[in-house]
């Protein structure tokens, strides 16, 4: 709350008085991403390409399908083969890589230049 207050005294000065009032939320904030234990499950080695995504999964995806998005939620058919997406008939922009394994999926965002 602000208040901004003038008055005239006899002598015919102006006194200002002013009064401020603030008060003030402090927030922690706590993250918990139940991804982090998944990461470790797909590697990428390059996010910006104009030709091929090179990927390893690890045991824990297991089998798995690789799904592309762009950032219009679009879905583009792409080539995978063993370690590697190809992502060269795809225009310029950013794209979504959905790794989905057997218990989780992970989502990694790539740029075709």
């Amino acid at each position: 709350m602000v208040s901004i207050a003038q008055t005239k005294s006899n002598n015919n000065s102006i006194e200002d008085s002013q009064n401020f009032s603030s008060t003030t939320n402090n927030y922690s904030t706590a993250s918990l991403n139940l991804n982090d234990k998944y990461d470790e499950a797909v590697k990428f080695y390059q996010t910006i390409t104009d030709d091929f995504i090179y990927f390893k999964t690890t045991e824990m995806c297991g089998e798995f399908s690789v799904s592309v998005y762009d950032i219009y939620g679009n879905l583009h058919p792409v080539e995978t083969n063993k370690g590697s997406i190809n992502m060269s008939e795809l225009k310029k922009g950013i794209y979504i890589i959905l790794f989905t394994c057997k218990k989780f999926s992970i989502a990694k965002s790539i740029v075709v230049k």
